[in-house]
């Protein structure tokens, strides 16, 4: 379940994949691949900050996670 799908400064799409607690990228060529994160995590949103950065939420664990692209 893809949630707050944003592109990143690196050209590509990235995602927070809700059902699995994992965050996504979808490269121009269509190729996806997943990074898996602890499961009790829970992935909520991810979006592209002034840094250039991607940030996601990890709703469970009351977390902000950080993702250098």
């Amino acid at each position: 379940m893809p949630s707050g799908i944003t592109d990143g400064a690196d050209g590509n799409l990235w995602f927070a994949d809700t059902a699995t607690s994992m965050i996504g990228r979808i490269t121009t060529s269509g190729t996806i691949t997943e990074y898996s994160l602890p499961k009790e995590s829970g992935t909520g949103g991810i979006t592209e900050g002034p840094d250039g950065n991607l940030w996601f939420t990890e709703v469970t664990a009351n977390k902000i996670g950080k993702i250098v692209p």
